[in-house]
């Protein structure tokens, strides 16, 4: 019987996938982000985020075409245009943590005005 449910949770751990980090950084000193082989960008930290403009992109902009969820902790604003041109994201996560987040949230784009209900699942 032992042998048996060894075996099987050897199976389980086994058929799990884990996602590699493609990318990380720190966006100050308070805050680090990762992003996964999943397409999960992570956000971790503490205080404010930063804000970025189109000539000053996020340091995850050049995957921004990878982006499938964000999942955001601890911090305490989501800065202006910080998820610029992330199109592919169906889930956001934002802790309670969150005071504010700026309007421009999901994108610039001339043809259309960023509409956060529209393209994101969110939770709070």
């Amino acid at each position: 019987m032992k042998k048996i449910i060894f075996l099987l949770a050897i199976c389980l751990i086994s058929s799990m996938s884990f996602a590699e980090i493609i990318e990380s950084g720190n966006l100050n000193e308070n805050i680090a982000w990762t992003l996964d082989s999943e397409g999960t960008l992570m956000i971790n930290g503490e205080g404010e985020m930063p804000d970025y403009t189109s000539e000053n992109n996020p340091p995850w902009f050049q995957y921004r075409e990878k982006i499938t969820s964000i999942k955001i902790k601890g911090v305490s604003t989501i800065g202006d245009y910080a998820f610029n041109n992330c199109y592919l994201t169906t889930y956001v996560e934002i802790p309670n943590s969150v005071i504010q987040f700026i309007s421009k949230f999901t994108h610039n784009n001339s043809n259309s005005s960023p509409q956060f209900n529209k393209y994101w699942t969110y939770r709070f």
